[in-house]
């Protein structure tokens, strides 16, 4: 994926740093999110692409796989906004809805993207450009509490999915040291599928906690 303008890199400091940054003026020329707004809310969609608002300063990105063993697979990466500047984990599935996303953030959030963050390498993240494996990464926006824990955590009801590249025996052990560093967390957003709460990550604990992973 083609994205000159969005520098790579290990997210951790530059996380910590958006969240403790002040809160960005609103643009006149779009709607204030009051305390009362719910959601998640659409607020943008194309034929290959949508955007979810999900708090106040975070979206989810919704791009869509296709693959032999799960059909049309819904592939979910964050943007954490802060002020003019946007950070991006996990690109879309293709170069289009990349310069889709990135021409949205630019037009309709005023913010410019100063980095992507991909999580890890398969194709549902990587787009054009141990738990799950032993680079896999998350991202914790603390500005509003949301944890991006991409295909290392499972919305509710769940299968494993695909596990070629996994350390399985891991997986529980990696999910309770993410509850221990982030206990405030107020949302979050799993690589696939629906976001929610703290109980996604009791879901996806117990499902590879079951006996034959002990």
């Amino acid at each position: 994926m083609k994205l000159k303008e969005i520098v790579c890199l290990l997210l951790l400091p530059l996380v910590a740093a958006c969240g403790n940054a002040h809160n960005s003026k609103p643009d006149p020329g779009k709607q204030v999110v009051s305390s009362q707004e719910q959601y998640p809310k659409e607020v943008f969609k194309s034929e290959g692409l949508q955007v979810q608002q999900v708090s106040p300063n975070t979206y989810v990105h919704i791009s869509y796989l296709v693959t032999d063993d799960y059909g049309k697979v819904p592939c979910n990466g964050m943007i954490a906004v802060n002020g003019n500047k946007a950070i991006i984990f996990d690109a879309t599935t293709t170069d289009a809805t990349s310069a889709v996303l990135i021409r949205w953030i630019k037009e309709e959030l005023k913010a410019n993207p100063v980095a992507l963050v991909v999580t890890h390498f398969h194709e549902d993240c990587l787009g054009g450009a141990g738990a799950f494996t032993q680079d896999n990464t998350v991202g914790y926006f603390a500005k509003d509490a949301v944890l991006f824990g991409g295909c290392l955590v499972k919305e509710l009801n769940a299968e494993k999915g695909y596990l070629g590249d996994a350390d399985t025996a891991a997986w529980p052990a990696t999910i309770n040291k993410l509850k221990q560093a982030y206990p405030g967390i107020k949302l979050v957003i799993p690589g696939h599928g629906a976001a929610g709460g703290k109980e996604l990550l009791d879901y996806t604990h117990d499902l590879f906690a079951a006996k034959e992973h002990k």
